[in-house]
């Protein structure tokens, strides 16, 4: 799932801002490992 998505999903469901932020952060880890394998 992209940001994008995850943007999409957030503003069209009631999920809470801390379990976006939780999708944010595993997006952002998931992005540095790629970048440090990359």
């Amino acid at each position: 799932m992209d940001l994008e998505e995850a943007l999409r999903r957030y503003l069209s469901s009631p999920i809470s801002e801390l379990e976006f932020l939780k999708e944010i952060e595993k997006m952002r880890s998931f992005l540095i490992l790629l970048c440090v394998k990359g």
